[in-house]
């Protein structure tokens, strides 16, 4: 309601080709591929449906991208989203999410829809949680829940600027479970870089029973 109020208000142009009418506008967000990334979630090389391969381990038993992170655009739509705390960016993505998985790529089964959670005080700041709207969005188009099953126990540090273990390092324990999971389940987020914080989610998720854990994100890093 509020962006709807704000475009009446004042002109918006894009943030990429600068055209006047809207944050980031159909020509540009049309640009974004949309074919899906897939790679293995432990060694990051090229996997069939983004599987763990055979001699690799991870508790994450599969991960499928909408897009490249190194895309200008897609940058632009976490940037807004993330940064700017431009709400609708989140429902873009997740119509993204939603159509890769709709497809016959993903090739993927899972039971509840699960959105990695925020620190209750970066919740407070920010507004809203990019991936529960991402989350919620999948899970209408698709006709199943979208429940949080977990919650941040602990602040963690921006990863942005981190690399390897130290990501690793800063997620670890840093999730607990709120509600027992069913068998299978989703988890959703806006950007995966080296799937540091989806894992952490998911050791909490097996040790609560999950036989298997999959996770979609807009971009991989």
């Amino acid at each position: 309601m509020i962006d709807v109020i704000l475009d009446r208000i004042l002109p918006q142009f894009c943030s990429v080709c600068g055209e006047e009418g809207s944050v980031l506008c159909f020509s540009c967000i049309s640009t974004i591929d949309v074919s899906g990334v897939f790679l293995c979630p432990d060694c990051d090389r090229p996997s069939p449906n983004g599987e763990v391969h055979v001699g690799c381990s991870s508790s994450l038993d599969q991960v499928v991208a909408v897009t490249s992170y190194a895309k200008s655009v897609a940058q632009h739509v976490v940037r807004l989203c993330k940064y700017d705390y431009i709400e609708m960016m989140g429902e873009k993505m997740g119509k993204m999410c939603a159509n890769l998985l709709g497809s016959p790529t993903s090739k993927l089964d899972f039971q509840v829809v699960v959105p990695v959670p925020l620190y209750k005080k970066r919740f407070a700041t920010r507004g809203f949680n990019q991936a529960e709207l991402i989350g919620k969005y999948v899970a209408d188009t698709l006709g199943v829940k979208c429940e949080d099953l977990l919650v941040r126990s602990r602040a963690t540090a921006r990863q942005v600027d981190m690399v390897g273990e130290d990501r690793r390092a800063n997620v670890k324990d840093a999730f607990s479970i709120i509600k027992k999971p069913p068998r299978r389940v989703i988890l959703v987020d806006d950007v995966a870089t080296t799937c540091s914080t989806l894992t952490s989610c998911a050791d909490v998720l097996r040790a609560a029973g999950c036989d298997y854990v999959s996770a979609v994100v807009f971009a991989k890093g």
